[in-house]
């Protein structure tokens, strides 16, 4: 690789934790490896028979995708190479044999232009604390390509195309940050900023736009930086009235799919202790991962929630605004919005996963509980959030297929998204 290497502040600061972390990377996914990484594994393990037999054992040939090899699971989905809360792999063989996959993992990767991009992905709990505790972990570094391992794959790329979509990338990312990073208005603003814009600029820039919209995007990234209209547009947020049913019906359908398939023992421990707080209005998503998003009884359950999400933000608001920012600039920095066919479906698929988000951590039972005992304290609040983002991140944003779903649904309509950032 090279050029520079731009990263997240946080990014500097990961260190994996080990047999120390209270999850682990090396379950449930699919990993492939290449020709030139099965050559490496085979020349290390050829050092001594145990090794070799357990490569054998560990690697499924011919792999499906078209892939040189892929590891086998066992019967509880782990990798085979996982002992004892560790990759044996990398214990026994060293770093520099793991797979790509394996050696890039919680990294991110994005080649964008002459440079590339350093962020991660949050189902690693270690990342998801580093990411949402600290004040300026979103910051942009330059660093070293020391930093990444070796064999660290590029993960996505902007590509080069005549597309104004992909050649104005660096200028509407950079309105984006700046819009997500006004302090002076609550997230929820700033998120409507740019779904409004999104919602101006898609019907003429998208993924099939051609060179000749650039007057029509300037004039609108003009508008986007005007105080007086942030201001009206503010103003006009707070005056909506929207119905909170329909995003709690989009939350609830994902989570009900989310419980079907092979999940996260975590996950399914969250959600259930989630929906049992409403008990018994979503009683029967518990049991059968099957059943509809019930008729009667949301009303109940939006009341419910919209005063437990008004009592923690009255004590907590700061920090929970924090982790909201953190998480959405995470978003715009590692999910390059050239791979949505426009900025609001973009936009859509980031209100989406902070809906469920924010319905599992205002939700969240032991967050009740310190908020009634008056606790001061951001350590549990802390604790609570990075077990949500992390969970969510892990069994939810890792699932394209369900993700996909929701946004055929949805459609990329403003009135949808509205619905969705309010919630």
């Amino acid at each position: 690789m090279a050029g520079e290497l731009l990263a997240l502040n946080y990014m500097t600061r990961f260190r994996c934790s080990g047999s120390r972390c209270e999850d682990h990377c090396c379950t449930v996914w699919n990993v492939f490896v290449d020709e030139a990484a099965y050559r490496r594994l085979e020349s290390a393990a050829s050092r001594s028979w145990v090794s070799r037999d357990k490569l054998e054992r560990a690697l499924e040939r011919p792999a499906p995708s078209g892939w040189y090899a892929k590891l086998r699971a066992d019967e509880d989905g782990n990798c085979a190479f996982f002992e004892d809360g560790l990759c044996s792999l990398h214990r026994d063989l060293g770093e520099s044999c793991l797979p790509g996959p394996c050696a890039t993992y919680p990294r991110s990767v994005a080649h964008v232009g002459s440079r590339c991009e350093l962020s991660g992905s949050l189902s690693c709990p270690e990342l998801a604390r580093l990411c949402l505790r600290e004040p300026d972990a979103m910051d942009f570094v330059k660093v070293d390509w020391e930093t990444l391992p070796e064999h660290c794959l590029v993960t996505s790329e902007v590509p080069e195309t005549e597309s104004a979509y992909t050649r104005r990338f660096d200028e509407v990312r950079r309105l984006i940050f700046d819009l997500l990073c006004l302090a002076a208005y609550p997230t929820a603003e700033r998120l409507f900023f740019i779904a409004y814009f999104a919602s101006q600029v898609s019907p003429f820039f998208h993924g099939g736009s051609n060179a000749n919209t650039g007057v029509l995007l300037d004039r609108e990234m003009r508008r986007m930086r005007d105080p007086l209209l942030l201001g009206e547009l503010a103003r006009q947020f707070r005056g909506l009235r929207v119905p909170s049913d329909f995003a709690l019906r989009v939350v609830l359908g994902m989570i009900r799919s989310s419980l079907s398939g092979k999940r996260g023992q975590r996950h399914r421990e969250l959600c259930v202790k989630v929906l049992r707080a409403y008990a018994p209005h979503l009683s029967d998503l518990i049991g059968d991962a099957q059943s509809p998003v019930p008729e009667v009884g949301l009303e109940e359950v939006v009341e419910k929630y919209l005063r437990g999400r008004e009592a923690t933000m009255k004590r907590f608001g700061a920090r929970v605004e924090q982790y909201l920012a953190s998480y959405a600039l995470n978003y715009w920095f590692k999910e390059l919005y050239t791979r949505s066919p426009d900025l609001l479906c973009h936009t859509q698929d980031l209100a989406v996963r902070l809906a469920v988000i924010k319905f599992l951590f205002f939700s969240h039972p032991d967050l009740a509980a310190h908020v009634a005992e008056g606790e001061t304290q951001v350590d549990a609040v802390d604790r609570i959030a990075v077990e949500v983002v992390h969970t969510f991140a892990r069994n939810i944003e890792h699932d394209a297929e369900l993700l996909n779903q929701i946004r055929d649904q949805l459609g990329g309509d403003l009135s949808h998204l509205v619905c969705l950032i309010r919630f």
